[in-house]
């Protein structure tokens, strides 16, 4: 048994790969809402995926590609790009909620001063 002959590494790829490219993409400021179906919905078009995790806690995920051509490719369209649609949309979701929490905090303060201010009705 021997190892098959192998085709040569393009150039590009090669110089791609000396300079830190890998099979993994570090991706961040994933919204909140987002999830990995989502992920992989952004990231499947350029390549066969072979793993997406996410990080929550660090508002971060890692889409891992079978091959480092594929995450090349994928890091090449989407990076410095305005937001994927899946994206976008758990963004905006997250932002709308965050408005909500917001008018709720000060309808509640707006409350707590007008008890105060009329006495609360303690006594």
């Amino acid at each position: 048994l021997q190892w098959g002959k192998a085709r040569p590494v393009p150039n590009d790829l090669l110089q791609a790969i000396r300079t830190g490219a890998t099979r993994s993409i570090y991706v961040c400021n994933v919204p909140e809402g987002a999830s990995e179906a989502a992920l992989t919905a952004v990231f499947s078009p350029y390549g066969e995926l072979e793993s997406v995790r996410m990080v929550p806690k660090k508002r971060a995920a890692f889409a891992n590609y079978t091959s480092v051509a594929s995450a090349i490719q994928a890091r090449e369209r989407l990076h410095g790009r305005a937001r994927p649609a899946p994206f976008a949309e758990a963004a905006a979701a997250e932002a709308a909620q965050r408005e909500r929490e917001a008018t709720e905090r000060n309808e509640a303060a707006a409350a707590a001063a007008a008890a105060v201010a009329g006495g609360g009705g303690c006594g």
